[in-house]
């Protein structure tokens, strides 16, 4: 069956009418979505019961977002680890991951835990760190991480990584960051965390 032009162009302004349609409800929902998150909170509904769990949060956090809740931007598992500035175990209200009194703090311990990767583990390059990080086994896809570790620090993918480079981990960090938590962290946070190493 052939179309005339003018049954073509109803079919073109059809498809752009249903497109932005699309677009439009797309839009609604995101802001909804976004809304519910926000009202669902924890730390609004912890802090309106008066727990103190000893955490300081800065402006600048979507604390809908758990690393940055948790003040622990490269959402490292609770362990044994005495990390300085780590809410106690009996205090935490995360359950599977470490909390911190600040984001300094969380930063302090995700860099310890990089540079061991660096130093004890063979974990000199962003592949191998993220490898080693978020493996593909834990549902991750550490290819896609990497090449966003790599693209935001302007570090090749297997550039060898010094432990004790302050700009290059610190950069390093932030960029792993933003792939944990969907945005950057605060840079003075990520060079307070180095500070205290």
């Amino acid at each position: 069956m052939k179309l005339t032009k003018q049954q073509i162009g109803i079919s073109i302004v059809a498809l752009v009418m249903f497109g932005i349609i699309i677009g439009i409800v797309v839009y609604i929902l995101s802001r909804e979505i976004k809304e519910t998150l926000t009202r669902l909170n924890p730390t609004n509904a912890i802090e309106s019961k008066g727990i103190n769990m000893n955490i300081e949060h800065k402006s600048g956090y979507n604390q809908s977002v758990r690393g940055y809740r948790n003040n622990n931007p490269l959402n490292l598992r609770i362990s044994s680890n005495k990390w300085k500035g780590k809410v106690p175990a009996s205090q935490n209200t995360d359950g599977a991951f470490e909390q911190f009194e600040t984001m300094a703090y969380g930063f302090r311990a995700a860099l310890k835990n990089l540079q061991t990767y660096i130093n004890k583990c063979g974990c000199s390059t962003i592949a191998t760190i993220v490898n080693k990080w978020a493996p593909a086994s834990d549902g991750n896809n550490p290819t896609n991480y990497a090449n966003t570790v790599a693209s935001r620090t302007g570090i090749s993918k297997t550039e060898c990584i010094s432990a004790s480079d302050k700009e290059q981990m610190c950069r390093i960090a932030a960029a792993m960051a933003y792939v944990e938590n969907g945005s950057a962290p605060l840079m003075e946070d990520v060079y307070a965390g180095w500070n205290m190493i």
